[in-house]
Formats: C-alpha cells, sequence, structure tokens
C-alpha cells in the first residue's frame, strides 16, 4: 500500500532526484514554504499595474546540458498543471524569457525547452507524449524526452 505523501514532500524529493540526476536546480516556487531558490515569476506585462495577477510561477526549473526543464510538483495528476506549463512554453514564451534573463541572467534562446510533472499518483496514459514525468515510486514517464544532450 502507498501512503500518502504531501506535495512539500513530493517538492523536496523531486530536488534530490533532479539533482542525483546531473540537473542543476536554478528557481523554485514550494507549495506553502520557503526555498533556498530564487522565484521566478513569468508576468504578462498587459497586467503589470496588477500585482501577480495574470502571472505564472513554476515549481522548479533547472539545468542541464543547455536543457531547461520546467517541472510542476503535485501529488495528483491535474491536467491544468499540463495547460500551465503549455501555455507558459508556447504563447507566453517570451515571458518566460524575459522572467529569466531578468532573474537568473539566463538566455533560453540557447537552451532547448522540456516540460516536466512531478507526482505520486498517476497513470502513464494521462502523461501527454511531449511531457517527462517523475513518479516518487522511482519511475520515469518518457525518459527519453531528457536525452537531448
Amino acid at each position: 500500500m502507498q501512503r500518502h505523501l504531501n506535495e512539500s514532500f513530493v517538492y523536496v524529493e523531486t530536488k534530490k532526484l533532479l539533482t542525483g540526476l546531473g540537473w542543476v536546480l536554478v528557481a523554485g516556487e514550494p507549495s506553502g514554504g520557503s526555498n533556498n531558490l530564487p522565484r521566478i515569476e513569468i508576468r504578462n506585462p498587459s497586467m503589470s499595474d496588477k500585482g501577480s495577477k495574470g502571472s505564472y510561477k513554476v515549481d522548479l526549473i533547472s539545468t542541464k546540458n543547455k536543457n531547461l526543464l520546467l517541472t510542476e510538483v503535485k501529488v495528483d495528476f491535474d491536467v491544468s498543471d499540463v495547460e500551465k506549463l503549455n501555455i507558459i512554453c508556447n504563447e507566453r514564451r517570451e515571458h518566460l524569457k524575459n522572467a529569466l534573463q531578468e532573474r537568473l541572467g539566463l538566455d533560453i534562446d540557447e537552451y532547448y525547452i522540456i516540460k516536466s510533472l512531478s507526482l505520486q499518483n498517476v497513470h502513464s496514459e494521462q502523461v501527454p507524449l511531449d511531457f517527462v514525468c517523475f513518479v516518487m515510486e522511482g519511475s520515469i514517464i518518457h525518459p527519453e524526452l531528457l536525452s537531448k544532450d
């Protein structure tokens, strides 16, 4: 029987997993907690007078060999996380680029972007073919997407 993990635990374990796989963690937004990583807020310039309204934050951002890994961390699969990363990587890509350049000095024009999820509970058929998924029991769904070295 699988024990229920909370999102904070999945976040910490995901950081350990990515570091162990050679990824360099560059930014993070933990669920309800503090972090030693800078937070990246992907703002919509047309809503600059409304605080964080219209902004996105990615749970973990890491790099390896000119790959940029955007990871949403949750206990259970939620299609809204897939939609969020698709929006960030497509129509809000320029905003992502600006946020990473401003906060980290990172020029993502030089990077291949990989969308990923890190979850405790997921069925492989739920994960879109263009997403990597790290599953807390130790498996990786679509690991071939990580080998864009």
